[in-house]
């Protein structure tokens, strides 16, 4: 039997994907099947793009917000020096924002 033959007889049967990274995915009852076991009909496929750039931007994002806030931690605080003792904090005795109080416009203090 020619190999092609066999893939396609598994892909009819079977419901395989015969592609390599779709191990686990499955085609049953007009679904697309994820290995975590969440169907997909052929309608849900127009807004997967949408949600795939959504999180790519999402995550792009939530690494930029990370940078800034380490940016910021360094120009309030400078370096980290280490503990002064156990169970001291380094940054005890720096002044800062108070954590919880009212802000005004753009964050600053009310």
């Amino acid at each position: 039997m020619p190999y092609a033959a066999y893939k396609l007889v598994r892909v009819m049967r079977l419901f395989e994907l015969p592609c390599e990274g779709w191990e686990g995915w499955h085609m049953h009852s007009g679904k697309l099947w994820t290995p975590e076991g969440y169907g997909f009909t052929p309608d849900c496929q127009s807004w997967w793009s949408l949600l795939v750039r959504q999180a790519r931007m999402f995550r792009q994002l939530a690494d930029r917000e990370r940078q800034l806030d380490i940016a910021l931690h360094r120009l309030q605080w400078g370096p980290v020096a280490p503990a002064d003792g156990p169970g001291r904090d380094a940054h005890a005795s720096r002044p800062g924002p108070v954590v919880g109080a009212p802000t005004g416009a753009a964050g600053r203090a009310a």
